[in-house]
Parts: C-alpha cells; sequence; structure tokens
C-alpha cells in the first residue's frame, strides 16, 4: 500500500513537472514573439514617419502576426490607406473597430469609424458575373487564388488597385484566366466569366501497318536462351570443380587424422585418439559432401553446355546438316556405393 501511494506521489510529481516545463518553454517562446513583434512595429513607425510606406507596411503586417495588438492593427490599416490600398485599409479598419469594442477602448472605435466613413466613398469594388449557361457543374472562380464562391458572384467586393488576376476552372473543360488592372480612381468594375469549352479529348494515334514489310521466320530457339544455358552450364562446371577440390581436401584430412586415432591406440585408446577419430569422421563426411555435389553440378553443368547451341547456328535447329546430339546424366549403385553415369552421343 505504501509503495502503491509512492508510486502515484512520483507520477503527479513528474506529471506537475513536464506541466510546469511546458508552460515555461511556451511563456520564453511568447515573450520572445512579443520582443520581435514591438522590435518590427518600433521600425515601421519610424519608417512611416519617413514616408517609406512599402516597407512600413510588410514589417508592421509581421508584428500583427507575432503578436495581435488592436494598436498595430489600426497602425497598419492606416498604411495601408496612405500607400493607396484602400481595400486592405478598409478591411482593416473594419477588424480593428471589433476589436476595439471587445477591449472597450472607445477612443479607437471611433478612430476606426473615421477612417471607414472616409475610405468606403473611394473604395474600389469590382463585380464578378457568371451566366447561367457559364455555371457547369463543379465550376471554380477564384480572384487572385482565393476562391470565390457563389455566394460572392454579382457582389460587389472591394478591391486594391493594381493588378490581378480572375480564373475559373471545371472538370473536363478547358481553364479560364483573365489579366486586368484596377486603377487608383477606378470606383466599380465588373467582369463576366465566358462558358468554358470542352477539353480536347485525347486521340490514339492510329496504327500504321506496312503490308511490304517481310516476315521473318521465327528462330525455334531464342539467341539469348542457348547463351544463358551455356553461361549457367560453365558456373555450374566451375562450382563442380570447387565442389571436388573441396572433397579431395578433406577426404586427404580424414585419412590424416585416421592415421592419427590408429597411432594413438597402439597401446590403448586415449582422449587424443578420440578427437582425432571424431575430426576424421567429420572431415570424411564433408568430403563425401563435397565429392557429390561437385560431380553433380558437373554433370549438369557439362550436359547445358553440350546441349546449347552456339550461337552462330541459333535458328537452324532444322537444318538437314545439323547433327543432334543427347547428353544423359544418370544415377547409379551398387554394392560399393553410389553415383553418376555420364553418357551422350553426337
Amino acid at each position: 500500500m505504501v509503495d502503491e501511494i509512492f508510486k502515484q506521489s512520483m507520477l503527479a510529481g513528474l506529471a506537475v513537472g513536464i506541466a510546469c516545463t511546458a508552460v515555461s518553454v511556451r511563456a520564453r517562446a511568447e515573450g520572445s514573439s512579443s520582443a520581435v513583434a514591438e522590435a518590427l512595429y518600433e521600425e515601421a513607425r519610424g519608417l512611416m514617419k519617413q514616408g517609406k510606406l512599402d516597407q512600413a507596411c510588410p514589417k508592421l503586417k509581421q508584428s500583427y502576426d507575432l503578436d495581435p495588438g488592436g494598436g498595430t492593427l489600426l497602425n497598419l490599416a492606416e498604411c495601408y490607406e496612405k500607400q493607396g490600398k484602400l481595400a486592405s485599409a478598409w478591411s482593416s479598419f473594419k477588424e480593428a473597430q471589433v476589436a476595439a469594442q471587445r477591449d472597450g477602448r472607445r477612443e479607437r472605435v471611433d478612430y476606426a469609424k473615421k477612417h471607414i466613413a472616409g475610405i468606403e466613398p473611394r473604395l474600389p469594388k469590382i463585380t464578378i458575373e457568371v451566366p447561367s449557361d457559364a455555371n457547369t457543374p463543379g465550376l471554380s472562380v477564384t480572384l487572385d487564388g482565393a476562391e470565390l464562391g457563389a455566394a460572392a458572384w454579382g457582389v460587389g467586393v472591394p478591391i486594391d488597385p493594381g493588378s490581378h488576376e480572375l480564373a475559373a476552372s471545371a472538370t473536363n473543360k478547358q481553364p479560364f484566366k483573365k489579366q486586368f488592372e484596377i486603377a487608383a480612381t477606378a470606383a466599380s468594375t465588373t467582369l463576366t466569366v465566358p462558358k468554358l469549352e470542352d477539353a480536347p479529348t485525347a486521340v490514339a494515334p492510329p496504327r500504321v501497318i506496312d503490308q511490304d514489310v517481310k516476315k521473318e521466320p521465327v528462330p525455334s530457339e531464342p539467341a539469348s536462351a542457348s547463351s544463358s544455358s551455356r553461361t549457367v552450364g560453365y558456373v555450374l562446371v566451375g562450382a563442380g570443380v570447387v565442389g571436388i577440390g573441396v572433397g579431395s581436401y578433406f577426404g586427404l584430412h580424414a585419412f590424416s587424422k585416421w592415421g592419427e586415432r590408429k597411432d594413438d591406440c597402439a597401446n590403448g585408446c586415449t582422449l587424443a585418439a578420440k578427437t582425432a577419430g571424431d575430426a576424421a569422421s567429420s572431415s570424411a563426411l564433408i568430403s563425401d559432401i563435397g565429392f557429390g555435389v561437385g560431380l553433380i553440378a558437373a554433370g549438369v553443368g557439362t550436359y547445358l553446355i553440350m546441349s546449347s547451341k552456339p550461337a552462330g547456328q541459333v535458328g537452324a535447329a532444322h537444318a538437314p546438316s545439323q547433327a543432334r546430339r543427347s547428353l544423359q546424366l544418370l544415377p547409379v549403385a551398387n554394392t560399393n556405393g553410389a553415383g553418376l553415369w555420364l553418357r551422350g552421343s553426337y
């Protein structure tokens, strides 16, 4: 019981330690982000005073992304307004107004409303029309890469001056893309998505049959098959030679160990005699296996070499002058042992 309480206490302490560590790491990360955000904010404010809006606005945006704050958002909206990006300024002031109302910052709410009222009469808008004949199933419409849902079709959407792209796509249809410009003084623009054309169907090229091509007789045996048989045959003969060599070596070793056993048993067999006898038996077994495998491999390899056709004779199996050859590998056994018998005719 005491051990169980001790284990539970240890686990509880470990869990608390891990939680505290996680909170500490998160706090340090948030503190670091806040410091970077503050540095970016101060630098951006200085750039705005110098009129360097193209450098100031991205820094304010990054500062707000790291540490969202109502004051930073109002400064970003003001930067967009001075830069001429009225749609971005309008949406940023709208967001700042909501945040200020939530935080109870009345002065910021009034500041945002004032700028919104000044921007809206000058705010460029674009209306994307999709006629019924163009509204094919699965149609996707994007404005500058952002999906424009069907609910937004026919509705004036605020847009910044500059270059933009309207695109539309659907399954089995050719995509549509249109580059267009919005002037700083533009009030409203309307663009229409056309009916998408069917995508071309892939057609397989016609098969051309040449009637004048002569059909060559099919050889009775592929050259690659004959060459492969000869190669395997040579490999097996080589393996057979190695096997016979191994059998010979261990056979001589067995004879040597039997001799040692005989000498050690001259005056009564000793432990050394037993060891020599065991070694002789093992060597004799390996010798028998080596000879057997070697003979079989050599026999099969010789058969493959003799039965395969040379490269110059492939395909001429039915020629009258072609000599017939045969090779047979037969197992034999008698009272003295077993072996293989190789016979052939040429």
